[in-house]
């Protein structure tokens, strides 16, 4: 919190005072001069100054903000809101940082009291778990919508860093993404530490999640799910996934026997949230990411400026 003009030290002036001169387009050497101090002591002033709050720096990116992509995104595929981002770096690791930060920005804005709140484990939520802000909402549960293609304990570390930002009660699902036959999902599905997590996954108000790439994931794919057939034919079809749902470029299905093998929220469910939100980007999710808008799984996205491009080109 900022000092009352009351708390100003003499230090927090002088930094103000040479912070106003520097910000208005003077030199060190200029700030130094007026205010009859060295020049390195102006350097460590400045520095005081943001630490301090006096100072806030924005990167105002014209991509970010542009108002085409924007409006046709939201237009064609009746989007509550859309955040675009431009990584700085042409690396996974740029891009799933910029979309984490965004995302948690929308989040804290899309949060209420008492809200049931649906993760689908991955990497990119973790880049999401990273930058999200305590939450000063009441009531809220943070639930795993699906079985994560990261490894059990990762999944539920991500789910658990979200819920305790939020403040929230959190609720992991102890199973698979994917069982061996129909008999074993089912059995597992009513199973008395499964079966309330189904439920709340699939009641929850928001739902956060983004879309795998098939050859991304296929060295997390277990063998005793997935024959050669199995990956043969989402390799012809699969544009990727939703929250663990193998789709095609339509946004169906791709092997209903593998779907009832599956475990988490159905895309039904997904559909009829009222609040669905995709992080996403990166060239190898644009076919994914379209899918997924063209068929109504998500109402609000964040997602790069260059896939979201690509995603309008493809109609």
């Amino acid at each position: 919190m900022a000092p009352t003009p009351d708390e100003l030290t003499e230090r927090d002036i002088l930094a103000l005072d040479a912070a106003k001169l520097y910000y208005s387009g003077k030199t060190q050497a200029d700030v130094a001069r007026d205010l009859h101090i060295s020049r390195p002591t102006v350097s460590k002033l400045l520095a005081y100054a943001q630490r301090q709050g006096f100072v806030r720096i924005s990167v105002i990116d014209p991509r970010d903000q542009s108002k085409d992509v924007i409006t046709k995104l939201k237009q064609r595929y009746d989007l509550i809101d859309i955040v675009l981002v431009s990584p700085p770096l042409p690396t996974q690791e740029s891009l799933w940082n910029s979309l984490g930060s965004a995302a948690a920005h929308m989040i804290s804005d899309m949060v209420r009291d008492g809200d049931t709140i649906g993760i689908h484990p991955s990497r990119t939520m973790c880049a999401v778990a990273e930058h999200l802000q305590s939450s000063h909402h009441r009531n809220l549960h943070v639930v795993q919508l699906a079985g994560g293609l990261l490894p059990d304990q990762d999944n539920q570390r991500v789910v658990a860093k979200i819920a305790s930002s939020l403040g929230a009660r959190c609720h992991t699902l102890p199973i698979p993404a994917f069982v061996h036959s129909v008999a074993t999902r089912n059995r597992l599905a009513r199973e008395d530490h499964v079966r309330p997590i189904l439920a709340m996954g699939a009641r929850a108000r928001i739902a956060i999640f983004t879309v795998g790439s098939f050859e991304a994931n296929l060295p997390s794919l277990p063998a005793a799910t997935f024959s050669l057939s199995d990956i043969s034919i989402l390799r012809k079809r699969a544009v990727g996934d939703i929250c663990g749902r193998f789709i095609d470029s339509h946004g169906r299905v791709c092997i209903p026997d593998i779907n009832n093998k599956t475990f988490g929220i159905s895309l039904p469910d997904l559909r009829r949230k009222e609040q669905k939100l995709l992080v996403a980007g990166g060239e190898d999710k644009t076919q994914a990411i379209f899918a997924c808008l063209e068929n109504g799984y998500a109402n609000r996205a964040v997602i790069d400026y260059t896939t979201a491009n690509a995603v309008l080109r493809l109609r």
